[in-house]
């Protein structure tokens, strides 16, 4: 057996726990975590970063339990044995759906597909509750249209990339047969939820040792398969997907960014946010909001309305690896945000509510120090093991913030990640494996006691596997790492909705519904302060206020928006109905907000004097403010001789994040500056709209969790006419731009022309 099938044992518990337990993790962050399941010994896994585990209402998510694992590389016993589950938040019932594996749920109806028994596609209405057989022979499966009229797939099982098949699409209809799209290629099928285009993922067909600095690394198709465009090339490797509204194609591993779903590589590649992430993925149906994670550290959620962007949780999930294993696929986090974007699901290894962790307070003194200098110790046993990075480090006693008497590189396993060292070039692995175990101030520590199956629920699992180990693994404690439960984090609460009278004689109040309302159940009306109905009032619904004798009457009326979770919004801005006439006061819930409506509104400024529209431009030079009845002061634009010279977007703590300047009304620079008013990134633009340099500034190094004292410039990418030319600096875990240095385009090639030091940072206390 190979050093990468080691970690990958069969396990199976005979208990699955029911419902949602609520609580505050010990962490800094303020974010409420709902724990869904609680199995150690099993693999229970929300889909890959970009394939949704919500339904399109948010009332269900969906994963699959794995009673056993392989590789990485997912042979052919991938699956086997194998089930899908559902949770019903409105309930808070948990329902196993059928044996199978790679759920993933339609774009607007509550319809969920899974493969099983190797090829046969089924087919769950969880409106219903009926399961039907869509169709047989298939045996990979990407997600639906935008109209939910095919589902996009493959013949042969995604890990089986060469050869990868043939591309199929299935009408949404019982017992359809497959049409075979031949002129498609790649895996992770994934249609753009808004337009008529499928991302595919391609690098794998390729040999990695003969991919190419500008071979594709994602491509796109139309509907049927043809028209084949790349999306983003080898040299920009990292997690891709599209954005909820379908406007971006989304790029992860650095500061976030990306490329207008229209316009192919080369093309301008933008960043949206002032904050970096690891995976990347879609936060709500509107757009607005992008979440990332980063196993072991935070995970991050930007608002692409203002460029801001806040860690919101530690997911705390690695695994140690037998010595040149790789097993990514027992810890990444692959979380993705709810439809109105005010959740994210996701998985982790280690237990949220009741183990430890802290960091690193000092920066080791040596390689070989045997002592290790954190935050704090508490809740860490008095003897043990902790993690730090790829490493387990045994000590024998603690203080109040140190771990002393230390042992090494614990039970075989090795200070290097190899998972993070295969991306890197002979220079870079050098680097790292010369310099592996002298911890920085900043790093993350958990207890690595607490990552593992106890004794207990050991003797309870059923390993086939176990006799086929070396016997120095069969009891190793690295076996018995925990495997990745289902989580999910509340990042905001639900938007308020708005209420205004009506002019439709009976209906007196319309209720209209929050800008993101995807997954609302109903709304709570009060009158006075108290609630006049007990079940959520449903979109098209009318209710009674009562009946007025006098104009004078007055009533205090609010509303609450409730989503299928139950999660609440805050209350809406009150309506008070006196002077509004006598007889019958009803309210009526809109299902859409009236064409007649805005949520924004704009405000003209000349020296600091509000005046009408057309006296500030009459002026000439003015500031023209965009407010959201809601969140406020939203953006600010500055005029001079009628021509726009800047703009800024602001977030919730009125900071401007993204500012914008121009000259002659076009726009020649873009910055991003974060929550501590650093900025992160500058991107300068041509006559023509093209971004012909951009830069970005290291600050808060994501990977690591740590804020620097001072930024660096990370890299310096120049461009003609979106084809990237130059680069100084480096960028993200890449063969071909990692290690700093400076590399230039020569035709198909990119040469490096030198190499630069790696930065010395200094970490914030």
């Amino acid at each position: 057996m190979k050093n990468s099938q080691l970690l990958f044992l069969l396990v199976l518990s005979l208990n699955i726990a029911y419902g949602i337990e609520k609580f505050m993790p010990n962490q800094e962050y303020q974010t409420q975590v709902w724990r869904i399941t609680d199995e150690p010994t099993v693999r229970n896994w929300s889909n890959y970063h970009n394939t949704d585990a919500w339904s399109p209402d948010g009332r269900y998510i969906c994963w699959e339990r794995w009673p056993y694992l392989t590789t990485p590389d997912y042979p052919a016993d991938r699956g086997k044995g194998s089930e899908v589950y559902i949770i019903d938040l409105k309930t808070q019932e948990t329902k196993l759906v059928g044996k199978g594996s790679n759920p993933r749920w339609a774009n607007r109806s509550n319809w969920l597909f899974f493969i099983q028994d190797g090829s046969n596609v089924m087919w769950y209405n969880a409106n219903t509750q009926t399961l039907t057989k869509l169709t047989g022979g298939v045996q990979d499966i990407g997600e639906t249209d935008s109209l939910d009229r095919w589902l996009y797939g493959s013949t042969a099982p995604r890990e089986e990339r060469t050869p990868p098949g043939t591309a199929v699409r299935i009408p949404l209809t019982e017992n359809a047969t497959p049409e075979p799209m031949p002129k498609a290629r790649g895996n992770f099928a994934l249609p753009n939820p808004v337009y008529p285009r499928i991302l595919y993922r391609v690098d794998g067909l390729t040999e990695r040792h003969q991919q190419t600095p500008f071979s594709p690394l994602h491509i796109m198709t139309d509907l049927e398969g043809n028209n084949e465009q790349i999306l983003s090339p080898k040299i920009r490797h990292g997690h891709q997907t599209w954005s909820g509204d379908g406007q971006w194609f989304l790029l992860g591993n650095g500061q976030m960014r990306g490329r207008r779903w229209d316009e192919p590589f080369p093309s301008n590649e933008h960043y949206l946010a002032a904050i970096s992430c690891g995976d990347i993925s879609p936060c709500g149906r509107s757009g607005r909001w992008v979440v990332g994670g980063n196993n072991i550290g935070s995970m991050q959620i930007a608002d692409l309305r203002s460029g801001d962007g806040r860690n919101f949780l530690r997911s705390l999930s690695f695994v140690h690896y037998y010595g040149d294993a790789h097993a990514n696929d027992m810890a990444d986090t692959d979380l993705k945000g709810s439809p109105d974007g005010t959740k994210v699901v996701f998985v982790s290894n280690y237990d949220l509510k009741s183990a430890p962790h802290t960091k690193v307070a000092e920066d080791m003194v040596s390689a070989d120090a045997d002592k290790i200098v954190v935050l704090s110790t508490d809740g860490f046993p008095p003897t043990g093991s902790i993690s730090i990075q790829a490493e387990i480090i045994g000590y024998k006693t603690k203080t109040a913030n140190s771990f002393e008497g230390l042992t090494r590189q614990m039970y075989g396993v090795r200070a290097q990640n190899p998972g993070v060292l295969s991306y890197l070039p002979p220079e870079l692995f050098e680097h790292y494996t010369k310099n592996p175990t002298q911890h920085k101030k900043g790093m993350i520590v958990t207890s690595f006691d607490a990552r593992l199956i106890d004794e207990q629920k050991r003797k309870d699992m059923i390993m086939p596997d176990l006799k086929t180990l070396p016997e120095f693994w069969q009891t190793n404690p690295v076996t018995f790492q925990r495997r990745t439960d289902v989580y999910v984090a509340v990042v905001r609460k639900p938007d308020r909705p708005l209420l205004r009278f009506s002019e439709n004689g009976e209906t007196m109040i319309e209720l209209i519904p929050g800008e993101n309302h995807w997954e609302i159940r109903g709304y709570y009306i009060f009158v006075d302060g108290k609630k006049l109905n007990e079940e959520p009032l449903a979109p098209g619904e009318i209710i009674s206020l009562g009946y007025a004798a006098s104009g004078n009457a007055h009533l205090h009326v609010e509303a609450a928006a409730v989503e299928w979770s139950g999660l609440e919004s805050d209350r809406s801005i009150a309506l008070d109905t006196v002077g509004r006439g006598k007889g019958k006061r009803n309210l009526e819930v809109m299902k859409e907000a009236p064409k007649d409506f805005s949520w924004t509104y704009e405000c003209f400024l000349v020296e600091g004097q509000e005046m009408s529209p057309k006296r500030a431009q009459s002026s000439g030079s003015y500031t023209k403010e965009t407010f959201h009845i809601y969140d406020g002061l939203t953006a600010r634009e500055q005029y001079a001789d009628n021509k726009l010279t800047s703009h800024e977007d602001i977030n919730e703590l009125g900071q401007a994040t993204r500012r914008l300047y121009y000259a002659g009304g076009k726009l020649l620079r873009r910055e991003y500056y974060n929550r501590d008013n650093v900025r992160v990134s500058e991107e300068i633009f041509d006559a023509e709209g093209y971004i012909i340099e951009s830069r970005s500034w290291a600050y808060d190094l994501y990977l690591n969790d740590m804020v620097l004292e001072e930024p660096y410039l990370e890299n310096q990418w120049f461009y003609e006419k979106g084809m990237p030319v130059r680069l100084k600096g480096s960028d993200s875990y890449n063969y071909f731009t990692c290690f700093p240095g400076v590399y230039e385009t020569r035709g198909d090639n990119w040469i490096k022309l030198k190499s630069l030091p790696v930065p010395q940072v200094k970490v914030k206390k």
